[in-house]
């Protein structure tokens, strides 16, 4: 099979981000299509623009992205080099 994209493209979120709907359309569509490029790195510090994230959105994203068929990993973030090594991870998987 010949990929006609041969590369990732990264995305970076936040907690806001992931709050509006448009958001959960893109990841509904990207899944329904396989997108096998995309990675999203999502910054989960429950914080928004409003203040804080329960304020407003009790959402469990891991599980919404899973649902959508994408694969996810998820780490405390706090260590370059463990990203790293995730990002490496997730290259390989798609």
């Amino acid at each position: 099979k010949q990929k006609l994209i041969n590369y990732n493209v990264f995305c970076l979120v936040g907690d806001g981000d992931l709050m509006e709907g448009v958001a959960e359309e893109a990841a509904s569509l990207a899944g329904n299509l396989a997108l096998d490029n995309l990675i999203v790195l999502y910054d989960s510090n429950d914080i928004t623009l409003d203040g804080p994230l329960a304020l407003s959105n009790y959402d469990n994203i891991k599980m919404r992205f899973e649902a959508c068929g994408w694969n996810v990993l998820t780490t405390d973030g706090t260590s370059v080099e463990l990203m790293k090594k995730m990002i490496l991870k997730l290259r390989s998987i798609l």
